[in-house]
């Protein structure tokens, strides 16, 4: 089974939620609380940090810096699982 998984674990640095029925906020009202300018302070998970695993990939030695955003991620995993 594990031959055939890919591994994936990613930070949530988003919204926080007042209690268990509001998790639906969105980063835009804590534009000055994160950070010093807008862009900062509404990027979300984008300052996350995210790992991916899995034997299937060829160069598993590898860490890259640049930025990504979620939508990327279910493209990437639509097409590994085939």
């Amino acid at each position: 089974m594990l031959e055939n998984s890919i591994i994936l674990f990613m930070s949530d640095n988003g919204a926080p939620t007042e209690d268990i029925f509001q998790n639906y906020d969105s980063n835009y009202l804590l534009r000055d609380i994160k950070g010093s300018s807008l862009w900062e302070g509404v990027q979300g998970a984008v300052q996350g940090v995210a790992a991916i695993w899995s034997l299937l990939i060829e160069k598993r030695e590898r860490v890259s810096n640049q930025l990504t955003y979620i939508i990327d991620w279910l493209f990437t995993l639509l097409s590994a699982a085939g």
